[in-house]
């Protein structure tokens, strides 16, 4: 059975949607860090249930390199199925949009 809360990133952002998240993005603080195990499960499992409150989440990527940064940022937003919005140095900026809520 799949997962309905975040098995769908929903369209990329477009140039004119993403210019507002980075400006929101610019607020928040990174709430998670990749550590040096890379993408585990567990961290997975923290950033959809952290995606379940808010479409917008800064990650802190703790890597050697740029590359390395951008290869495990590109690889986050594809094994959680969102959109990397933007990556600054160890910081990667990552949207997915809210699922509709059915009362």
């Amino acid at each position: 059975m799949r997962e309905s809360t975040w098995s769908d990133a929903g369209p990329a952002p477009t140039q004119a949607e993403r210019r507002p998240l980075v400006k929101r993005g610019h607020a928040l603080k990174a709430q998670l860090v990749v550590g040096r195990a890379g993408v585990t499960e567990a961290f997975l499992r923290q950033v959809r249930s952290a995606f379940a409150n808010t479409d917008l989440l800064k990650v802190r990527l703790e890597a050697e390199k740029a590359d390395d940064s951008e290869r495990l940022a590109l690889e986050l937003a594809d094994r959680v199925r969102c959109h990397l919005v933007q990556r600054v140095g160890r910081v990667a900026l990552l949207y997915r949009k809210q699922a509709e809520k059915s009362e």
